[in-house]
């Protein structure tokens, strides 16, 4: 299987690139324009991006991570609190 098939599209600019660079445009706030450098265009994390959601990565990604937030806090998301009120 080739890169381009793997990922959904094809460009030169590895997977750990533009995933950091997603990362920072959603901490941040920003557009992908304003994170875009000589590493990453912002074209290709738009569309790096797109080819992402058509495979559903970031569904899963979305599970893996609010999986692991309930095993650090050790509770179940929508659950009442076990605490009383303060």
């Amino acid at each position: 299987m080739t890169r381009a098939t793997r990922w959904g599209v094809t460009g030169l600019a590895s997977a750990t690139v533009v995933f950091d660079k997603l990362t920072q445009a959603l901490v941040f706030g920003c557009s992908c324009a304003k994170i875009a450098d000589s590493t990453c265009s912002a074209t290709t994390i738009r569309a790096r991006r797109d080819g992402w959601i058509r495979l559903g990565v970031f569904a899963t990604l979305r599970k893996i991570v609010l999986d692991a937030f309930d095993r650090s806090i050790g509770g179940t998301r929508g659950a009442p609190c076990d605490r009383p009120a303060a």
